[in-house]
C-alpha cells in the first residue's frame, strides 16, 4: 500500500474501527464505534497502534496532530521496526502545537504532506491502517481535546 492508494473516506461521528479477520473466528469484518468524550479515544488509539508490531506497517492520514503521547507511541513503534507512513496537511504541520517535528530523523518514519490549495482542498482525513488488522476512521483528530483525553 502506498500513499496514492489511501483513498478518501466518509467522515463519521466519533471513531469507527473495522476489525479484520486476523482477530476474529470468522471471515467477516465488523465495526466498533466509539464516541468522545464518553470514551477516551486516545486510549483506544494507543491500544490499537500497539498491534502494528504484528505486520510491522502503519499507515496514517491525520489532519491535526498535536497529541504527544500518540507521537511518542509512533516513535516507539518505529524504533521496534514498524515502518510508518504518515500523510499530513502541510498547513496543519505549520501549526505551533503540531508534533510532526518529533519524527525528524527517526528511522522507519516517512512523512508526506499535501500542499494546501485553498479551503476546499485540504487533507482532512483522520485514519490509520494496520494491514490485515484494523482500519480506523472518524472525525476525531489526534489532539487531546478531540480524543477526550486530559489536555
Amino acid at each position: 500500500m502506498s500513499f496514492s492508494s489511501i483513498k478518501k473516506v466518509a467522515i463519521s461521528l466519533g471513531l469507527s474501527l473495522v476489525l479484520s479477520q486476523a482477530f476474529m473466528s470468522n471471515s467477516f469484518a465488523y465495526t466498533v464505534t466509539y464516541y468522545s468524550p464518553q470514551t477516551n479515544l486516545q486510549a483506544v488509539d494507543l491500544s490499537w497502534l500497539q498491534k502494528a508490531l504484528i505486520p510491522k506497517k502503519l499507515y496514517v492520514a491525520m489532519y491535526s496532530f498535536t497529541d504527544k503521547k500518540i507521537a511518542r507511541k509512533i516513535i516507539q513503534l518505529a524504533n521496534q521496526g514498524v515502518v510508518v507512513y504518515i500523510y499530513r496537511d502541510d498547513e496543519q504541520m505549520r501549526d505551533k502545537n503540531d508534533v510532526t517535528y518529533m519524527f525528524r530523523g527517526i528511522k522507519n518514519i516517512h512523512i508526506k504532506a499535501k500542499r494546501d490549495r485553498g479551503f476546499w482542498n485540504i487533507m482532512h482525513d483522520k485514519i490509520f491502517i494496520i494491514p490485515n488488522i484494523v482500519y480506523r476512521e472518524g472525525s476525531a483528530n489526534w489532539s487531546p481535546s478531540a480524543e477526550g483525553a486530559s489536555c
